[in-house]
């Protein structure tokens, strides 16, 4: 990388065209303003990638930042005389252009799939990174996950054994460092009988035992079902099998199989990798999907239990390590609904859906298969920790004695709750103290609900409603206004905010004394305002107190205030206040709406806290 200048102004070429980028670099191409600032973002976050556009772009986004990376490389005149070089000298090429424009520029430099770069495009929102050439073999495929991960990008992958989710015969001996032995007719027919899903035999003289997990990223559970184990060549049936896929540490011999027609791959473990073949897992136990992956059926093998939030719903509003997670994952568990939103995110890997009400039996199941050796991603909408599946986890794990380090780890991987992805869409209604209630009785009884919202309300609390109402639940949500409105104005901004950031997106502002209970269904937020909040410009607002403090035209404080203090009715002045008070401390509870032995305590202190 030492070759690389840091670019300032003016275009940086050598003496002879455009500089070549370091061998085995990502060359990330960028020619507008937005794909700029999107090519930025992917050299800081891709190890050796190196960002070209054009210069004067390069120098124009330097003038406007206090530093550019490390590494940018800017080029003048036409982009097409930078491809070949690109092309030759890194190991990828990820261009921040459309599907077209990338396809026109990299056509001519195309020669073969064992031999191209990875080229990945991406639009100059990071919306969608699509691979174009070097799929699985050239690492395209991959590295435009890695690009979604880091983006929040969709990764638009076509290769059929991909999205199958079924063997690459052509990648498996590169990912495990084994030696491919086989004609590039026999590839081509072989990997058409496995994502044709024919029948495929497989002879495993050689090589390590779990062999599966280390392919196609880590993939767990059962082979694919037409891969067939056969306990030697001879047990082939020329009649059924289109293809043999054959694992072995000597040159195996064709006469073998003489009378077979069909391809003949060969792997060839290196030398200390075979001899494990007494550990291979029993398939019938591992088609249960309860079987540790490429071991016996009794032999354990540490899983893990990602109990994950997915946000609002939208790809871009999900988190990194989510991403990652679902990525990591073999298994993915959790509410129909839920697991529609990932569906882009789920090729290769076993689904396990269940409908409501079924959380503990998703809670055993995942559980089970994880210290079975799978890698579970239970999913929740939202925050999986806030009304979501981590809570019912934990009191499962609990109840079975779990504790950190045991035979399975745990990681919880958080996501944007409902009531913020919903307030984000309506203002600033959580600008001060707020809370979550759900309305759910499922689980709660109704008069512990019942106290929790009159409390809410009486301390002035924003609220926001979590499971107004469903189809059998119907009233809770008209009790619940009848309850506020004696405590609250009938004026009081409500915002519902249904399926935010989906399709069927709706965002309505109304009052308390207004709003129509029949709008609210269980994928609706309802925040109900505090006594300060207050419409604005189609927005909600709550108030956290500025302009009490601050004059907010001119940032100065107020008579009386001073920046970096208590507010005049803060802590301090309360203390001296209550503690010089004539009333009784029972007439001080009440005005203050506190318990009178705290303000018993409080009097009978002497001298005030550190300043």
């Amino acid at each position: 990388m030492s070759t690389q200048q840091h670019v300032h102004a003016g275009p940086e070429t050598g003496d002879d065209g455009p500089v070549a980028p370091p061998p085995g670099s990502i060359a990330v191409l960028a020619l507008t303003r937005g794909g700029i600032a999107l090519g930025m973002r992917l050299t800081e976050a891709l190890p050796g990638a190196v960002l070209h556009g054009p210069a004067a772009r390069l120098a124009e986004h330097g003038s406007r930042t206090t530093a550019l990376p490390e590494h940018c490389i800017g080029f003048a005149g036409p982009v097409r005389e930078l491809i070949p070089g690109l092309m030759q000298g890194a190991h990828a090429l990820v261009a921040i252009l459309s599907v077209g424009a990338t396809v026109r520029l990299v056509a001519p430099y195309l020669r073969d799939k064992r031999t191209d770069p990875a080229v990945v495009a991406v639009d100059e929102t990071g919306r969608f990174a699509v691979p174009i050439a070097g799929g699985h073999l050239g690492g395209a495929n991959a590295l435009a996950r890695r690009i979604g991960c880091l983006l929040g990008a969709w990764p638009v992958v076509t290769t059929a054994s991909d999205v199958l989710g079924t063997l690459a015969v052509d990648l498996l001996g590169k990912e495990l460092g084994w030696q491919l032995d086989a004609s590039h007719d026999d590839l081509l027919r072989a990997s058409a009988a496995m994502v044709n899903g024919e029948p495929v035999a497989l002879v495993q003289e050689a090589g390590r035992a779990d062999w599966w997990q280390g392919h196609a990223g880590g993939r767990k559970g059962p082979l694919p079902p037409n891969l067939e184990r056969l306990e030697a060549p001879s047990a082939l049936d020329p009649k059924r099998h289109r293809a043999l896929l054959w694992f072995a540490s000597h040159h195996p011999r064709l006469p073998c199989v003489a009378g077979f027609a069909g391809p003949v791959v060969r792997y060839r473990p290196p030398p200390g990798n075979a001899g494990a073949i007494g550990e291979m897992a029993d398939e019938t136990a591992a088609s249960s999907g309860l079987a540790p992956p490429g071991g016996s059926a009794g032999r354990s093998s540490a899983g893990k239990l990602f109990l994950v939030g997915l946000g609002p719903g939208a790809v871009e509003h999900m988190t990194v390590r989510a991403r990652e997670a679902i990525a990591e994952s073999d298994t993915l568990i959790g509410l129909t609904t839920y697991l529609r939103l990932i569906s882009g995110l789920s090729a290769g890997k076993r689904i396990i859906p269940s409908g409501m009400t079924e959380e503990l039996a998703r809670v055993r199941q995942a559980l089970e298969m994880a210290r079975a050796g799978h890698r579970v991603a239970l999913v929740s909408s939202g925050d999986s920790g806030v009304y979501g599946m981590a809570g019912a986890a934990f009191e499962v794990l609990s109840e079975a004695e779990w504790t950190a380090g045991a035979d399975v780890s745990v990681e919880v991987v958080p996501g944007t709750t409902a009531m913020i992805a919903c307030a984000a869409l309506v203002g600033a209604p959580l600008g001060h103290d707020f809370c979550a209630i759900s309305l759910s009785d499922l689980l709660t009884p109704w008069p512990l609900i019942a106290r929790r919202l009159a409390a809410a309300a009486a301390a002035d609390f924003v609220i926001a409603l979590y499971n107004p109402r469903s189809h059998r639940r119907t009233a809770q949500i008209e009790e619940t206004r009848r309850l506020l409105l004696a405590l609250r104005r009938p004026d009081t901004p409500v915002a519902l905010v249904r399926s935010a950031y989906r399709p069927e997106q709706r965002v309505l502002i109304s009052t308390l004394g207004a709003f129509d209970a029949c709008e609210i269904d269980m994928q609706t937020t309802v925040m109900i305002g505090n006594s300060r909040t207050r419409a604005c410009g189609g927005f909600l607002v709550t108030p956290r107190g500025y302009g009490d403090k601050y004059d907010l035209e001119d940032g100065r404080a107020r008579p009386g205030e001073r920046g970096g203090r208590s507010l005049g009715g803060g802590l301090e002045t309360w203390l001296v206040e209550t503690r010089s008070s004539a009333e009784s401390d029972a007439e001080l509870a009440r005005r203050f709406g506190l318990p009178v032995e705290y303000i018993a305590a409080v009097r009978a202190t002497i001298g005030g806290y550190p300043t």
